[in-house]
């Protein structure tokens, strides 16, 4: 048997993409009779103590509230680390072949701990990489503080130097993309080896698909015309998703087309950002909806009335965003950027090209991407062109049970 343990922090990326992955991957692997998943939910929000749940068989929820205070500084972190490894304490030594399964760079402080006392493998999966949060997915920064860092004041690269040092520690690293892998390697001088890619995967036969008369009715249900193009947006609010520069093609295209909306699903920090993007909607005030955060069967309606999905992001790794919409069939506008234009061939989305100016950093054309958008909502033969292949993607390259099967694989190789 392997016991897997996949620690999942009480923290904003699991409402979102990694929260899906989480939970697609345990559903998948639950389906191999020789693995146990504990599901370490720590910083937990749910309960005020210490709770052991056995939702179902052979899968048991372990949730670790939040510590009373605030931690400050690296010492409280290491010492709340510390906690949650007497906690699970038990459990390690009572079950076989432990894997631990971690999801962010900041699990370092725990990974650490774990290593010292327990004898277990650790792995890795890589979702986003600190330096395109630090920089905005300016590449050229990046180098710059990463080969100079000792020239740099410790706290400029202390993200970064944790990162490299977690990828140094864990037994195996599973990357979404071919790109983060070669990155990893290049820069962190990791081996290639111990490095496997394996793309997010999405369980999509549950998902449904509407007739034409069924799809007007939520339109109208959701305050939409019947004739109306939606454009739909998923994803965090932030700089790094592109947004800004949607938000201001998105001008051009209601200037051009009154009967348009566009849809910005997610969920946003607090009013003085969502302030900075309610400032790009000065000439499309009443055709720009932003829902906030949805639950997951109020997101399912705005897939299914989408005309046009689009994902400007500056950086991104293999989304759920666009499995997703992919699921749904939806036509994709897309980045082509590192990591997003390993997903689709040419003819499989409309790539926007990135423009970078002298110092690195990523812009998009805003001409460029209103055309883009408006040659495509009323251009149905290339919608369909561009859907034609999507079934087909999912079942063989972004499905859950193909992610799961070379999990399981990397899986045995540790236990």
């Amino acid at each position: 048997m392997i016991s897997l343990f996949i620690l999942k922090s009480c923290i904003r990326g699991m409402n979102y993409g990694v929260g899906t992955y989480v939970s697609q991957l345990t559903t998948s692997l639950m389906k191999y009779s020789d693995i146990n998943i504990y599901l370490v939910d720590y910083f937990s929000e749910k309960y005020n103590e210490f709770t052991i749940i056995k939702s179902k068989n052979r899968l048991i929820e372990i949730n670790i509230p939040c510590p009373k205070i605030r931690l400050k500084d690296d010492n409280q972190i290491y010492k709340y680390a510390t906690r949650l490894s007497d906690i699970l304490t038990d459990f390690l030594h009572q079950v076989p072949n432990v894997v631990f399964l971690v999801n962010y760079p900041t699990t370092l402080p725990f990974v650490t701990e774990l290593k010292k006392r327990f004898k277990c493998s650790v792995l890795s999966v890589v979702h986003s990489a600190i330096w395109q949060m630090l920089t905005i997915g300016c590449k050229k920064k990046f180098i710059d503080v990463w080969m100079n860092r000792d020239e740099f004041e410790p706290a400029v690269t202390k993200e970064l130097r944790e990162e490299k040092q977690l990828y140094e520690i864990v037994d195996r690293i599973v990357s979404v993309t071919q790109y983060m892998r070669t990155f990893i390697s290049q820069y962190y001088d990791i081996p290639e080896e111990k490095i496997v890619v394996i793309p997010n995967g999405l369980d999509s036969s549950g998902f449904r698909f509407l007739n034409s008369h069924e799809r007007i009715k939520l339109k109208e249900q959701l305050g939409f015309q019947a004739t109306e193009k939606i454009i739909l947006f998923s994803g965090r609010l932030d700089k790094g998703k592109g947004l800004h520069f949607l938000l201001q093609a998105f001008n051009e295209v209601f200037r051009q087309n009154k009967n348009v909306s566009l849809v910005i699903m997610g969920e946003d920090s607090g009013m003085e950002r969502i302030n900075e993007f309610l400032s790009y909607c000065n000439d499309s005030w009443s055709k720009v909806t932003f829902t906030g955060f949805l639950k997951y069967n109020e997101v399912i309606k705005f897939y299914q009335i989408a005309d046009v999905g689009i994902i400007p992001s500056i950086y991104d790794h293999c989304p759920y965003t666009a499995i997703e919409m992919m699921a749904h069939s939806i036509p994709l506008i897309i980045s082509n950027t590192e990591g997003l234009n390993e997903m689709f061939t040419d003819s499989q989305a409309v790539y926007m090209e990135p423009i970078y100016d002298i110092d690195g950093k990523i812009f998009f054309d805003i001409n460029n991407l209103a055309n883009t958008i408006l040659s495509l909502i009323y251009d149905e033969g290339k919608c369909k062109d561009i859907i034609k292949d999507y079934p087909e993607l999912i079942k063989n390259k972004f499905s859950s049970t193909r992610m799961a099967r070379e999990m399981y694989e990397v899986l045995k190789s540790l236990s």
